[in-house]
């Protein structure tokens, strides 16, 4: 985080305000200051923040006495952003031209998931060539600065103090090309003062052999981690370390227990400090994910291959539980009847079912699947979808015009392009109810098909601030679509708490055993954390409001993707973690533990984080990604340290042994059957509005057990009625059709 804010701000600066003399990088990046020293090998330049001292190889060009407001740098002439510009020179087999690119989005966002993946992918590839071939084999690849660059900055983690302990043996250096000159990196800093000179050439750190080469992402800029936190000595164990074989104890009833083979590595650093038995909970949720970036591929048997891999390293860190990813962009991995195959298998059947086939070998494993789901990104490109059958839902109802049309716009009129989204994706507006009711028929379409354990949700909010002014939106907040007479923002919130609410409606009254989990902002609102106010948050930017969807239950539990480790400076994990646990309200809040980020955390600072969770009773934690744990092997230090027991999900009471009941309804015109959206359903005694979706479709949560319910139904010019008497029963929904 103090890496990328400095180089953000010099980016930022460097975009706006010219200080007199401008470098321009190889890698995009502009650096406006005054040149004070220039060699044949190096330039000095003394900006507004720090003085960098740059090899000659990294400029691409220099400008000198510009002065007075400089143009803002745009995106190139197709109104590509950065992220976008890397991924098309990513699949053009242009990686030595998109890697720094990737470097580049993340500086401008750090939390740009996305970029950080694909730079993980182009590292393990290159490495998994290192291991192969050796330095020999180097010299012969034709983008052999991308692999020293690569290596170069994958390692510099591996060269920093641990926290705590050693954790890998001072490496030897690498013998590779000469020819290339090394990566370099800029030292950032939080404080404000003038800085001494960095010299960039002598920051890139010896390499190691190709046997010693480390595992993950590492950090892009060299960095010194603080101590870790003290955590309370407890009475020590003895963990035994894996041998690489291990099974589950919680296999489901019918399934065939699946015994991991020694292809899961036990290689992690053996923990720095030993736990006891009594830290460990008798159950928690231990959950990783398995994105759509990290196994999908064109060659089937490879994908079977690779989610196979990451299900036994979840099973041999003694997890036990699997988020795995069906849907990112309005295409799916498993067969459809509302949309396409997901381009990321080819846009095609792969001749099988990605989600069956994961979900029978994570229950063989004794794990517990939960679908993963974007509901409201549509695509996460400039280039639209190829066509297809299905349609894309791109065609349908974003490239389109009249009520079909789905898109978020801003203030101005304006449809959501990436390139002005402030996010990777195009986005359907939350606010159009037609979006909620496609989601949901999308969802249900899953849980009625597949033995699913729950339905998990990410990026189920607003793209930003500046969306969406849409003309469904707009009317609706104006007229029968804000019975509360909620403020813009409010409104906005609480359109995707409406959203969840008639999903977990429905649902449960399919399958009431499935829960429901979302992956939300990791700060909920920034006005409520002294010295939080300079940082985004869900509530604020995203209209996110995570904590009402608890209040309401809505949800089964939230996990808060709290990217930041627990030193200062702040954001703090366990500032983040102690305000969502404390207002759970009854539910389950499951932290995550950011795996990939670039910084390279020790796992130390994982078992920090899921103590600190169980101290300040949390009921589990969410490790983001399987692939993270993979690549960086730490599946053994989980089951030595973190996880050193294998125990059961922890249980929901409110599942379990339900104490209230639902109704669940439609409302349709008298005349002709067809549905009513925004009509108002109110419960007899209840001061609270219920609003009808785009189907019709309603429904109540959470009623205490009673046969005297009755609902007031009405819609401006169309009608009202009233019900008889209802009964609700604990555990079961009531179904009802409201006609007018």
């Amino acid at each position: 985080m103090r890496r990328h804010l400095v180089v953000g701000i010099l980016i930022f600066c460097a975009s706006f305000w010219a200080f007199g003399d401008a470098l321009y990088l190889t890698d995009g990046t502009k650096l406006e200051g005054t040149i004070q020293t220039e060699t044949s090998e190096n330039i000095t330049i003394k900006t507004s923040l720090v003085t960098l001292t740059i090899p000659q190889y990294r400029i691409q060009k220099i400008e000198k006495d510009k002065g007075g407001l400089a143009e803002p740098e745009s995106t190139d002439s197709e109104g590509k952003t950065t992220f976008e510009q890397a991924e098309e020179l990513y699949h053009e087999g242009k990686v030595q031209a998109a890697l720094p690119l990737y470097e580049k989005a993340l500086q401008e966002d750090p939390n740009n998931s996305d970029a950080a993946r694909r730079m993980s992918e182009i590292r393990d590839k290159t490495l998994n060539r290192i291991r192969r071939e050796g330095a020999e084999g180097i010299k012969a690849l034709s983008e052999q600065d991308v692999i020293l660059s690569v290596a170069r900055r994958a390692d510099t983690a591996l060269k920093q103090p641990a926290r705590g302990s050693t954790l890998v043996a001072p490496l030897a250096p690498l013998a590779l090309p000469p020819a290339i000159p090394p990566a370099s990196t800029v030292s950032p800093s939080n404080e404000m003062p003038s800085l001494p000179p960095i010299n960039l050439e002598n920051l890139a750190p010896p390499q190691p052999t190709p046997s010693q080469v480390g595992i993950g992402l590492a950090p892009l800029v060299p960095e010194t981690s603080p101590p870790i936190i003290n955590i309370a000595p407890q009475p020590p164990i003895t963990a035994a370390p894996s041998t690489g074989a291990a099974t589950s104890p919680f296999v489901a009833a019918g399934k065939t227990p699946v015994n991991v083979a020694a292809n899961v590595q036990a290689s992690a650093p053996a923990p720095s400090a030993e736990i006891s038995s009594a830290g460990v909970p008798e159950s928690e949720f231990r959950a990783a994910t398995i994105t759509r970036f990290e196994w999908p591929d064109k060659d089937p048997s490879t994908c079977k291959q690779k989610i196979l891999k990451f299900l036994d390293t979840l099973l041999a860190g003694n997890f036990n539980a699997v988020i795995f990813q069906v849907r990112g962009q309005a295409d799916v991995f498993y067969p459809s009847p509302y949309e396409p195959w997901a381009a990321a298998i080819g846009g095609k059947d792969p001749g099988f079912d990605p989600l069956q086939f994961a979900i029978d070998e994570a229950h063989a494993r004794g794990l517990e699947f939960h679908a993963y789901i974007n509901p409201y990104p549509v695509w996460q490109n400039a280039n639209p979808p190829e066509h297809s059958t299905p349609e894309h839902p791109y065609w349908l109802h974003y490239a389109t015009q009249g009520a079909d049309n789905w898109a978020c716009y801003d203030n101005q009129g304006n449809i959501m392009k990436v390139s002005a989204s402030g996010d990777s994706y195009l986005f359907f507006s939350p606010g159009n109810p037609a979006v909620s009711a496609y989601a949901r028929m999308v969802i249900m379409d899953i849980v009625k098909r597949y033995d699913v354990d729950g339905i998990h949700f990410d990026r189920i909010r607003y793209p930003g601030p500046q969306y969406s002014f849409d003309a469904v939106s707009k009317s609706r907040y104006a007229g029968d679509g804000n019975p509360d007479n909620l403020s813009w923002e409010k409104w906005q919130c609480d359109q995707v708490t409406r959203m969840l609410n008639d999903i977990y409606g429905e649902v449960m009254s399919v399958k009431p055993k499935v829960k429901i989990t979302c992956s939300v902002w990791g700060i909920y609102d920034k006005t409520r954390i002294p010295q939080y106010d300079r940082f985004s948050s869900g509530i604020h930017e995203y209209y996110q409001d995570s904590l009402e969807w608890l209040k309401q239950g809505v949800v089964d539990s939230i996990c808060p993707m709290i990217y930041w480790d627990i030193p200062d400076p702040k954001p703090n994990y366990d500032d983040l973690a102690k305000f969502f646990l404390q207002n759970a309200a009854g539910r389950h809040v499951y932290c995550y533990n950011h795996i990939n980020n670039p910084k390279q955390w020790p796992p130390e600072e994982y078992l920090a984080q899921v103590s600190i969770c169980r101290q300040l009773g949390g009921f589990g934690n969410v490790a983001f990604s399987s692939g993270g744990i993979e690549r960086r092997q730490i599946a053994p230090y989980y089951r030595q340290a973190i996880y050193p027991k294998p125990v059961p999900v922890a249980p929901m009471p409110w599942k379990a042994a339900p104490q209230t009941g639902i109704i669940i309804g439609k409302a349709l015109r008298r005349d002709n059957g067809e549905p009513i959206m925004d009509a108002w359903i109110k419960v007899e005694g209840q001061n609270r509005t219920w609003l009808s979706s785009a189907d019709g479709f309603f429904a109540i949560l959470n009623l205490p057990p009673s046969d005297n319910y009755k609902l007031f139904i009405s819609k401006k010019n169309v009608g009202d009625a009233a019900s008889s008497a209802i009964t609700v029963e604990a555990g079961k929904a009531t179904p009802i059709e409201v006609r007018l």
